[in-house]
């Protein structure tokens, strides 16, 4: 593997060489099973999630390794959330990993070289990074958005001027209502809305009038019609 970075730095910055052989690994799919007595086969239910995965990473250090590796599982262990995870294996993707696990390294001669296995953490989804970008709607205009994958993807929506409207995805259509602020983030993973003023996060729920789980980008052709406001759609493309 030429390059593996987490949380935005680079392990080879620490000397470190990576194995990217488990770099495909993909998620289980989360299914309920019933058995009913006098019938064949099992009865199963999409529960609409995927498992998180581990990946495991091997890595070694030709040189210096009792520095190099005290330095890099210290910065490992600096985060408490999710880390971008990105390798040159997939440069197109990223995934969301954490990193909590121990680690037992195993040492070359007078400790001077020695490999171990880093184990991530990540969510199961395999984020595009083209859908990080976001697209500018304005109103009354109506906009084609193509997800290129098998996933609906749930968007973060960002009404960028103060007013009341209409946002119509698919045939999904919801009213918002800014009130006072100039801006509103709709985060329909989370189905969650907020604005932030002078620094301080707060709760909007109440500016949209319905759940949020319903504002989905559908594999293909997303037609999306603004009505009487301004807003930027970040798609967040994902794949299984």
């Amino acid at each position: 593997m030429k390059w593996l970075t987490f949380g935005g730095k680079a392990l080879s910055d620490f000397g470190i060489s990576v194995d990217g052989s488990q770099a495909y690994l993909k998620p289980s799919k989360a299914f309920l099973t019933y058995q009913i007595p006098g019938r064949n086969g099992d009865i199963v239910l999409a529960q609409n999630r995927y498992d998180n995965i581990v990946i495991p990473y091997k890595c070694f250090i030709r040189t210096g390794f009792e520095r190099k590796y005290s330095e890099l599982i210290d910065y490992l262990n600096s985060f408490n959330d999710y880390q971008k995870l990105e390798t040159s294996e997939e440069p197109s993707i990223y995934r969301k990993a954490l990193f909590h696990s121990s680690v037992t390294p195993q040492t070359g001669s007078f400790n001077k070289s020695g490999e171990f296995t880093l184990n991530f953490d990540c969510m199961p989804q395999e984020f595009l990074k083209s859908g990080d970008d976001p697209i500018k709607i304005q109103t009354g205009t109506l906009v084609k958005i193509v997800n290129p994958t098998y996933q609906p993807s749930k968007p973060m929506i960002v009404v960028t001027a103060r007013g009341s409207g209409s946002i119509m995805i698919g045939g999904t259509n919801v009213h918002v209502d800014t009130g006072a602020y100039s801006s509103l983030y709709i985060d329909c993973e989370t189905m969650d809305c907020y604005t932030i003023s002078g620094g301080v996060v707060i709760n909007m729920n109440s500016a949209v009038d319905m759940p949020l789980d319903y504002l989905m980008l559908q594999p293909g052709v997303n037609e999306i019609y603004v009505t009487d406001l301004s807003i930027e759609i970040t798609p967040r493309w994902w794949r299984a």
